[in-house]
């Protein structure tokens, strides 16, 4: 037909396989070289020779950040706002840069077609990886949600008075 996301390719299961199993190393190789390249790119330290004052990366990431009621003292999650990053905004041993997964996420399905060569299966592993992306979203919320809960529940059992009034 017309529309190429309808395409079935032909071959045996075994031949299908192969050929995913031949995209996968492909993606890994392309992935392999984004990841050198964005490594590469990132040492770029000490060119020039002129002295740079420090700069905050980002006004927004000032001021205070609330503790959790758990974490005490700074450089933790809580803490005061900022402590223990570099100028450019993240702490010592903190990944900077993209992960494999985060590239995969920003490809187009067109994008993935063309690594692979393969418009149709690049147009299926980019839906593939959406709906997995998507439920762990989801995962994620719920378990947001289930703690906020918890965190309500808490909180009331620390206040009997307040029980008392939900009861009535």
């Amino acid at each position: 037909g017309s529309n190429p996301a309808m395409a079935i390719p032909t071959g045996t299961k075994d031949e299908l396989e192969g050929t995913l199993v031949e995209h996968t190393l492909v993606l890994c190789e392309y992935l392999e070289a984004e990841l050198k390249n964005k490594n590469a790119g990132k040492s770029k330290v000490g060119v020039g020779g002129r002295v740079h004052t420090p700069r905050v990366a980002d006004m927004g990431t000032l001021g205070i950040k609330w503790q959790k009621s758990h974490e005490r003292g700074s450089g933790g999650k809580g803490g005061v706002g900022n402590s223990g990053r570099t100028i450019m905004g993240h702490k010592p041993g903190e990944r900077s840069g993209r992960t494999a997964g985060q590239i995969l996420l920003l490809l187009t399905p067109k994008k993935f077609g063309s690594i692979i060569k393969d418009p149709v299966a690049g147009a299926a592993f980019h839906k593939e990886l959406k709906a997995i992306s998507g439920m762990e979203q989801a995962k994620k919320w719920k378990e947001r949600r289930d703690e906020a809960t918890k965190a309500r529940r808490n909180q009331m059992n620390r206040k009997p008075w307040l029980q008392k009034r939900v009861e009535n």
